[in-house]
């Protein structure tokens, strides 16, 4: 017979909103008359969601959390199905220390760095705030011409207790400059129209925050459906390459 998925419940759970765990969970209850879920069980989605629900506890500071079937449920000749997931959490970690470690030269300094962090020591462990922190870094060195820098956040687990070092390596990379500037795709208006549009120019350091000004530009002037950039490396062997940048339009 056909299994439905009637209820999913979670046992030893607790520190996180059930709710938000069953909405990872790929297999759904039936829904009144099945018209948005028709809740039919598929046993091969099961281990991925296990998977999920694990590795969202993990993004919480639940490092040692373990997720596994307590219990499949059938009734009314196997046509019903119970499911129940047991959740050991383990302890929640927190973020003892902030370290940086750096390759090569350190343009911006680490009191900088600190000052645009999120999180802070004694903070309970979330994965998306330190992800968060580290686009923000990564768009410092952007400012600066660093378009090549790595910002890699990593873990030193403590012998005794629950407080973690969090250590963001950096590689800095080298400095981007734009070598030339080329129009492609463009069929009926002259490229000096658009150039005009540009906030970045042949020579100077390549800026992220002045490459999105030039593309607003572009599209304030609604002659074309879309305007996509390309870069081209040089191929500078050290790596202080100039980025020669393509405008693709539509």
């Amino acid at each position: 017979p056909q299994v439905l998925l009637r209820t999913v419940d979670l046992k030893g759970s607790g520190s996180l909103p059930i709710g938000k765990i069953l909405k990872l969970m790929q297999l759904r209850t039936k829904t009144p008359l099945g018209l948005l879920r028709s809740g039919k069980f598929d046993p091969r989605l099961l281990e991925e969601d296990l998977a999920k629900i694990r590795e969202y506890y993990i993004s919480m500071g639940f490092f040692d959390a373990e997720v596994s079937v307590d219990q499949l449920e059938f009734q009314n000749n196997l046509e019903n199905l119970r499911l129940v997931i047991d959740v050991e959490e383990g302890p929640r970690y927190r973020i003892g220390e902030i370290e940086f470690s750096f390759e090569g030269s350190r343009v911006i300094p680490e009191t900088e760095l600190r000052a645009t962090l999120t999180v802070a020591p004694g903070d309970l462990w979330n994965g998306a705030l330190v992800k968060a922190d580290t686009d923000k870094l990564k768009g410092l060195y952007d400012g600066q011409g660093y378009l090549d820098a790595t910002i890699t956040p990593s873990l030193t687990y403590p012998l005794e207790g629950v407080d973690v070092i969090l250590r963001y390596r950096i590689h800095e990379g080298s400095l981007v400059y734009v070598s030339d500037i080329e129009f492609r795709g463009n069929t009926n208006t002259r490229d000096d129209v658009i150039r005009r549009q540009l906030e970045i120019y042949p020579g100077e350091l390549l800026h992220p925050d002045l490459l999105q000004t030039s593309l607003s530009n572009i599209h304030r002037l609604r002659y074309f459906d879309g305007v996509r950039p390309r870069f081209d490396s040089g191929g500078d062997p050290d790596r202080q390459r100039n980025a020669s940048r393509g405008l693709g339009t539509d």
